[in-house]
């Protein structure tokens, strides 16, 4: 399984919110392959809506993204649910 991503510059690459939901929407489409995803910020937001199954990556409650804490987001077309780990 390869992992595909990045938002630090320090990984000397950042890939968007909006590449990374283009990537999702692709591997669905053109590979018909099922997609899950790991997201820890609102940045991921637009790929978790297209994955097949979105897991919220959550740390130590006193540096995490405090965005992220809701299980459900309002989207365009509705609501979405995701599940979390630690």
């Amino acid at each position: 399984m390869k992992v595909i991503g990045g938002g630090r510059v320090s990984d000397d690459f950042v890939v968007t919110a909006a590449v990374k939901e283009r990537l999702v929407i692709r591997m669905k489409d053109k590979y018909k392959q099922k997609v899950w995803v790991f997201g820890d910020s609102p940045l991921d937001l637009p790929m978790m809506k297209q994955a097949d199954r979105a897991i919220v990556v959550v740390g130590d409650e006193s540096s995490r993204s405090k965005s992220m804490t809701n299980p459900t987001w309002k989207g365009g077309t509705g609501s979405f649910g995701v599940e979390s780990a630690c």
